[in-house]
């Protein structure tokens, strides 16, 4: 039986549907796909659109992992794109991609998934000013019809409601949501184009024949055409004899009780989200409830802290002091997958098995791409996938541990230079 949600703002918040029943014997399909997160799913409706037959198959529940969990933040571009940026097969709209199909299928299908348009970066240091009015520049040339706003340091105070910053970009075809309503809807899709999924159903092994690939879990079985791995990083690599490309890393978020009205209109004026520009960077927005959803505290060490409340806190605190009063009412996080190569992991291990995961935290971006990008190299060819898959990730010849660590310190020097 696997895991349920963890204690999460968005677990309590869901949608009240009923789960998915295990599987129980043994199945026949064009595709299997195992993961039922962001990728997974929208790789399954792809497929389904295409006239495939397809089953899920998901070790915990729809969006138990970092699908349903993270910030909900849809930020443009994505992991390693300056390297991608370089080959033939690149075109500019790359960028967009994921949040056009994420928009197209919101309105196609009518997914209910709290989407507010808008997402502001804010500068907090003279050096991160001056890179912020120079990405305005190039971004309001570069792509004058997705919308730009430039606040100066005139006006971001009374903007952000915040002493903290001293400007920020505010990009109005970004956005954030509900990521587990996301997952949820996703998956009432893949139900109403006819796919079967199947919850608490652990995959144990796959082999591959001639002609299909035969999935087991200890229930059951799968016979399919072709297979989709687009599960947690940690579980996708080792799957596929890949493991050591990417390393764990930790991301947390709180959630105050509601606010008043007051002090609502204290904070940010808008509903879009916020995210400073640190590397390691903290992000932040309000719910349509009046709940501040804080984010952040990313740790490379794989360690989880041993309050989120504790340590997340005394941050919120210094972007919006006026909350000092206000009670913490969850604290959830987990694990996110960040590959070593600083490039997302797709691929073919064989002409039957497929795979696509690893996004440094822009997985309701980069998920939704290759998950449609995947499927589409399954049906018929894809540029998008081809492109992302001529990155290979790579390995440090080094244990575990030693590179656990290194990158932590990595880490913690982009956080020392942040503060200049």
């Amino acid at each position: 039986m696997g895991a349920e949600y963890p204690k999460s703002l968005y677990a309590e918040t869901a949608l009240a549907i009923a789960g998915y029943t295990a599987l129980e014997g043994n199945a026949d399909t064009d595709v299997c796909v195992i993961g039922a997160g962001i990728t997974g799913l929208m790789a399954a409706i792809t497929l389904l659109e295409a006239g495939k037959h397809v089953v899920v198959l998901e070790k915990n529940r729809v969006g138990w992992g970092a699908s349903g969990r993270n910030g909900g933040q849809l930020i443009r571009g994505f992991p390693g794109q300056e390297r991608f940026a370089k080959d033939p097969l690149w075109d500019d709209a790359c960028i967009w991609a994921g949040h056009d199909l994420l928009r197209q299928r919101i309105k196609k299908y009518d997914i209910q998934c709290d989407f507010v348009g808008g997402w502001m970066e804010l500068a907090k240091t003279a050096r991160q000013q001056k890179a912020l009015y120079k990405q305005y520049q190039f971004l309001s040339e570069a792509y004058p019809d997705r919308g730009w706003s430039y606040v100066d340091a005139d006006r971001v105070q009374e903007e952000t409601g915040s002493s903290e910053f001293k400007a920020g970009l505010l990009s109005h075809s970004d956005a954030h949501l509900h990521p587990l309503k996301l997952c949820q809807e996703l998956a009432r899709v893949v139900r109403e184009l006819g796919g079967q999924i199947f919850e608490h159903t652990e995959v144990s092994a796959f082999s591959e024949g001639p002609s299909s690939v035969t999935i087991k879990t200890s229930t059951g079985s799968v016979e399919a055409g072709q297979l989709v791995v687009a599960a947690n990083v940690f579980n996708v690599l080792p799957m596929l004899g890949l493991q050591g490309q990417a390393m764990a890393s930790g991301s947390y978020i709180i959630a105050t009780d509601p606010v008043s009205d007051d002090l609502r209109a204290t904070l940010h004026k808008g509903s879009y989200a916020l995210c400073n520009m640190d590397t390691v960077c903290d992000y932040f927005r309000v719910s349509a409830d009046n709940r501040v959803i804080f984010g952040g505290r990313v740790n490379y060490s794989g360690r989880k802290p041993a309050s989120i409340k504790k340590e997340l806190r005394p941050r919120m605190l210094r972007v919006w002091p006026q909350l000092a009063d206000v009670e913490i009412s969850h604290e959830w996080g987990g694990r996110l997958g960040v590959p070593l190569a600083q490039t997302p992991l797709a691929g073919q291990v064989s002409d039957h098995v497929w795979y696509a995961c690893g996004y440094t935290g822009h997985g309701v971006n980069t998920g939704t791409l290759l998950g449609t990008a995947v499927a589409s190299a399954i049906v018929a060819g894809d540029r998008m996938f081809d492109l992302f898959s001529r990155y290979k990730g790579w390995r440090l010849p080094l244990p575990e541990c030693v590179v656990q660590n290194t990158i932590a310190l990595a880490a913690f020097y982009f956080v020392l230079r942040d503060r200049l």
